[in-house]
């Protein structure tokens, strides 16, 4: 029998297009849930053959694959999945103690770098697959009160997937744990102005990559269709939540009798937030993942309802509003990892 609950993923970059990524390079990823499977597209066109149930010619159409698999955010492999799905980086070097080397990630132009994944299922009965030829479309970077840790979850599409192989890659297992929420205890932000009710955030990065067909069953290429940057956090309706939602509503946190909903836009909002790793002992690591998005507009949330007990709180989504001169967002991770290169 093949044992679901044994499975490994191993992501290697290429160093381009035409060349395949080395299993000896290939990184080990803290694979939580999620799969990565062959999408194969058939088309059937049906006739009659004067019997009841008629006939169809049948053909396969496409080959791809891909999936959404979610991972730890450990830090270096954190910052390793930003840097393929960004196509680039720039880095500091931090002095410490310890000395740390900061990964820091803006949007950039075109998309990210190839890479290709091997899928490890099973034990006795094994399923292994690599999904070459891949790229990352979407990120989402997922931090909450409510998990054990944070995580990332890549979107990949494969133009060539599937491809069984023999040996696993030998990294092992990442050494760290992933940054948790409560490593950015007090350091949450709206609008510069810490926010101690803010309990989780969505980070969507998308870029939309979709499939192009060839002349083949084998895909051509992939190209952007409409690329987002979307946010989503939760707040707590203490007394300084509430007032974030009047602001939204009336324009201002603190509405007089008589105030009626703006028939405008509200300002745009501005999210910061910094975790700071600590081990098993509390003590820092030095491993830092900082958020800065100066840009948000919010949509309307749903009013607060009446009923049902529990906690009150607002979940908030918003878009990333481009302004000239500012950087739509910025992403950092400081880790144990030099900057990042391709393969030579």
């Amino acid at each position: 029998m093949l044992e679901l609950n044994k499975y490994a993923l191993w992501a290697g970059v290429r160093k381009d297009r035409a060349t395949a990524a080395l299993a000896a390079a290939a990184v080990r990823l803290l694979w939580l849930t999620g799969n990565l499977e062959i999408n194969r597209e058939q088309a059937t066109d049906n006739f009659s053959d004067l019997g009841k149930f008629g006939g169809t010619i049948d053909a396969i159409t496409r080959l791809s694959g891909g999936g959404t698999p979610a991972i730890a955010a450990t830090p270096e492999e954190f910052a390793r999945l930003l840097w393929i799905f960004h196509g680039g980086e720039t880095t500091q070097a931090v002095a410490g103690p310890p000395a740390k080397t900061k990964h820091i990630f803006k949007p950039l132009p075109g998309s990210g770098f190839w890479v290709d994944f091997w899928k490890h299922l099973g034990e006795t009965d094994k399923q292994l697959e690599q999904y070459l030829l891949s790229k990352i479309s979407q990120v989402v970077i997922d931090l909450s009160t409510a998990n054990a840790g944070g995580r990332i979850t890549p979107t990949i599409v494969s133009l060539d997937p599937a491809v069984t192989y023999a040996a696993d890659p030998a990294d092992g297992m990442p050494v760290k744990g992933p940054f948790k929420y409560q490593e950015g205890e007090g350091a949450f932000k709206l609008d510069g102005v810490v926010h101690r009710g803010l309990t989780q955030l969505t980070l969507t990065l998308n870029e939309d990559l979709q499939v192009v067909p060839g002349d083949g069953v084998a895909p051509l290429d992939l190209q952007p269709a409409n690329p987002s940057a979307t946010i989503g956090f939760t707040l707590q309706l203490n007394a300084q939540g509430l007032a974030r939602f009047f602001e939204q509503v009336y324009g201002t946190p603190t509405p007089a009798a008589g105030t009626r909903p703006i028939g405008h836009l509200p300002p745009l909002v501005g999210y910061n937030a910094l975790l700071k790793r600590r081990d098993d002992d509390g003590n820092l690591t030095g491993d830092e993942f900082e958020v800065d998005i100066p840009n948000i507009r919010l949509q309307m949330p749903p009013a607060p309802a009446p009923g049902g007990g529990g906690t009150s709180e607002l979940a908030f989504a918003g878009r990333l509003e481009p302004v000239p001169g500012q950087d739509l967002y910025t992403l950092s991770v400081t880790c144990d990892d030099a900057a990042y290169a391709l393969p030579a």
